[in-house]
């Protein structure tokens, strides 16, 4: 059996808005389809009307009467009772990935995404150069699509479906990588690892984690002299500076999203 020749299909995009707005596809792109959602992802609607529009049309005649598989990872939206309503009148055959297994057995995460996002950031660097100050949803189709035909390639996505082991089909393959990659970690571990008194193992990443990190700390120092006390808490009151800041900065990105999107809904 031999792979055929290599195609991919054409993207459904999602515009984080309430309407699509024609000044945002200047650039001429036949058979993309376009939806908008207030958060920019997608939900049931638009993937029943990818599965409809997108995925059937593009492979019903190239399947030649024969099953499709669709390969998709758990998302709630790809599992709808309409989605597989209509996988089942048209014989697609839903393959649902493991949770958490999407980077190793998802042919686009393995091979084609990164490559894709490699050659996006060209293309914005290179507008920037041009003279293009801020990049905005009417660059996107023209960058998104030149960034598509130079990671698409059959390479990438003959070596994708390789290293995911789907085909060829060799699910020994992605087991071998996981019991290399578990074999560093291993040897990456002291045979006599120190002991921790906090309950906190891991960097604290909310100021109520540091709080309590600080306090046993404090306790573990009382032995110290007093320069290194006055170092532990100037190092103390620079890391709230900087949880509260980090703190303003999240609300202010919370607000300016969502006058964004009351600007462009």
């Amino acid at each position: 059996m031999h792979f055929r020749r290599c195609r991919f299909l054409h993207p459904l995009i999602i515009w984080p808005a309430a309407t699509h707005r024609s000044s945002w596809t200047t650039h001429p792109t036949p058979g993309w389809h376009f939806a908008c959602t207030k958060t920019g992802y997608t939900n049931t609607e638009i993937s029943l009307y990818w599965v409809e529009h997108v995925f059937d049309p593009q492979t019903r005649d190239r399947a030649g009467g024969r099953p499709r598989l669709l390969i998709c990872d758990g998302f709630g939206t790809h599992e709808s009772l309409e989605v597989m309503k209509f996988c089942f009148a048209n014989r697609i055959i839903l393959c649902r990935l493991p949770s958490h297994t999407s980077h190793k057995l998802q042919p686009c995460d393995v091979g084609v995404f990164s490559p894709l996002k490699t050659a996006y950031r060209a293309q914005v660097e290179q507008a920037c150069r041009a003279g293009v100050s801020t990049i905005g949803k009417p660059h996107f189709t023209y960058l998104y699509d030149r960034a598509r035909k130079e990671a698409f390639t059959p390479r990438n996505i003959r070596s994708a479906w390789s290293r995911s082991g789907l085909f060829p089909f060799d699910p020994p393959r992605v087991l071998r990588e996981c019991q290399a990659s578990r074999s560093e970690i291993q040897t990456t571990i002291p045979v006599e690892p120190p002991t921790v008194s906090s309950n906190i193992c891991h960097t604290p990443n909310t100021s109520d984690h540091f709080a309590l990190l600080r306090s046993e700390v404090e306790q573990d120092a009382q032995n110290l002299d007093g320069m290194c006390k006055r170092r532990l808490q100037t190092l103390s009151r620079a890391t709230e500076k900087v949880f509260a800041e980090r703190a303003l900065l999240l609300e202010e990105n919370r607000i300016l999203f969502e006058q964004n999107n009351e600007k462009t809904s």
